[in-house]
């Protein structure tokens, strides 16, 4: 396989990947906004967004 299409290859295999997370995040957050009060979820967003942010900190060294 040549590099272009091991390139085309990955980026659709990832493509694909990330539509399986965005598939499971869904379906995750269907289930939290079926179990937990709004007070609770928002607690747990903030601290998402903070880790969120933290990683990409790290990422950026």
């Amino acid at each position: 396989m040549d590099v272009r299409a091991r390139v085309v290859h990955l980026t659709a295999a990832g493509q694909q990947r990330v539509a399986e997370i965005r598939r499971e995040l869904a379906k995750r957050e269907a289930e939290m906004l079926a179990e937990f009060s709004g007070t609770e979820i928002a607690v747990m967003l903030a601290r998402f967004e903070w880790l969120n942010q933290r990683l990409r900190s790290c990422a950026r060294r």
